[in-house]
């Protein structure tokens, strides 16, 4: 019975995740949920008496398992870096935005290492750990994390996000002034304006994203506070609290990629192009063509070739 309801969750959780991982947040999507709602399911057939009861089914050897870990929590620390990389990336580009069309790809790609730095050294701490390892131990891990954590990190997370909240706002403000006066006097040129444009956009989907992800974070941190302070008694009580917590990691990346999905004009557009491969989209009469949005950088190309023509007669 076990093994058919294995194979049952698995395709499930795949099935469930699948239709949104698209895009650059396919390994956010696909993978946490699958990991996630597995841990879930396979609580909620312990309760069903659908598996046999087992005390030690959630304990793994600690090498391990801390392995799965560090594997299983680089999205979401690649997704915290990711935020605070977007932030100043958007900061640089509102100070210097006459400049900055010629220099976001250097920019963009001195802002990679910080967002894998931290995850390649506990990779390069786990599998040190592998080799020195002598003694092999159980512990319980979880669908997310299970490794310590430092308090110190764990508390810096939200001041750190609520820094990152604060400087989207500055980064909105000034944008929206720059925009106006660029409005009265029109005398930067196109890349500029495009820049502010293009802030002001990045900055309110990253404004939204940054509020659920403070939320979550909240929750997150409550949570295991009450794990440390109050722990359950039973081990199957302690598990089934801290998957939930999980659920909730789950249910925000998904949240975030679907407003980056409604948000960012490029991923809409492939979204909606993967969706029609499968035939969820609306079917075109014979004769019918559809209009196409164009994008920003599209319309400031075609702007400038028209003022091309016109210098030129």
């Amino acid at each position: 019975i076990s093994y058919k309801y294995e194979n049952f969750i698995d395709k499930f959780a795949g099935f469930i995740a699948f239709p949104i991982a698209c895009n650059h947040f396919s390994i956010l999507l696909f993978y946490i949920p699958y990991d996630g709602l597995q841990g879930c399911i396979y609580l909620e057939i312990k309760r069903t008496k659908f598996c046999i009861y087992d005390p030690c089914f959630f304990l793994m050897d600690s090498v391990k398992c801390s392995i799965l870990s560090s594997f299983g929590s680089s999205p979401l620390r690649c997704l915290r870096y990711a935020f605070l990389a977007i932030t100043i990336e958007r900061f640089l580009a509102m100070c210097y935005y006459q400049y900055y069309e010629k220099w976001k790809y250097p920019v963009a790609l001195a802002f990679i290492p910080l967002t894998w730095f931290e995850i390649a050294l506990s990779i390069k701490r786990t599998v040190s750990t592998l080799y020195k390892s002598q003694k092999t131990y159980k512990s319980y891990c979880s669908s997310i994390t299970s490794n310590p954590i430092t308090y110190l990190k764990l508390m810096l997370e939200i001041p750190i996000l609520i820094g990152v909240f604060s400087l989207l706002l500055i980064t909105r403000i000034i944008s929206k002034r720059k925009m106006i006066l660029q409005m009265r006097a029109s005398v930067d040129t196109l890349s500029s304006r495009y820049q502010i444009w293009e802030n002001m956009k990045t900055s309110k989907t990253m404004f939204i994203a940054t509020i659920m992800y403070i939320i979550s974070s909240f929750l997150s941190l409550s949570g295991t506070l009450f794990l440390m302070y109050f722990p359950p008694s039973d081990f199957l009580d302690f598990a089934v609290f801290k998957e939930i917590l999980s659920f909730g990691i789950i249910l925000l990346i998904n949240a975030i990629s679907i407003l980056f999905i409604i948000r960012v004009e490029q991923m809409h557009n492939k979204t909606i192009k993967r969706l029609l491969l499968f035939g969820c989209g609306p079917s075109n009469r014979v004769g019918a063509q559809t209009n196409q949005p164009l994008s920003g950088r599209k319309h400031i190309k075609i702007i400038e070739q028209m003022w091309e023509k016109e210098i030129r007669k």
